[in-house]
């Protein structure tokens, strides 16, 4: 089974940078919406063909792909620690829903997730 994986995990010794969305195994994605505990898009990327991608970091477009939300290539605003956070991914095959809390204003912690096909 193909988990995504959101949290805080260090890339290096010493290095603040975490990545927002960690993809169990590289996964070609289509969409991905961020949105806060009111539905309000925060962030939403797309890809046409699907990309593959094993990780993501919040508010960093990676390459082929195009910010839908905010517009005009505006940053999202940044995520408020303790607030709640759902980040849909859409694969070429499925839907990975997850809901987590804001750790900084680029990192969550997954509280719950779920997979549609």
């Amino acid at each position: 089974m193909a988990l995504l994986l959101l949290g805080a995990i260090s890339c290096a010794p010493g290095s603040d940078r975490q990545p927002f969305l960690v993809l169990a195994g590289p996964k070609d994605v289509v969409r991905l919406e961020v949105a806060d505990e009111e539905g309000n898009l925060l962030w939403v990327l797309e890809a046409e063909p699907p990309r593959t991608l094993d990780a993501i970091w919040y508010a960093e477009v990676p390459g082929d792909f195009k910010q839908v939300v905010p517009a005009d290539n505006r940053l999202p605003r940044p995520l408020e620690p303790g607030e709640l956070v759902t980040a849909e991914t859409t694969t070429s095959k499925r839907l990975f829903t997850h809901i987590g809390v804001a750790k900084g204003a680029t990192t969550m912690e997954i509280i719950n997730y779920s997979m549609e096909q």
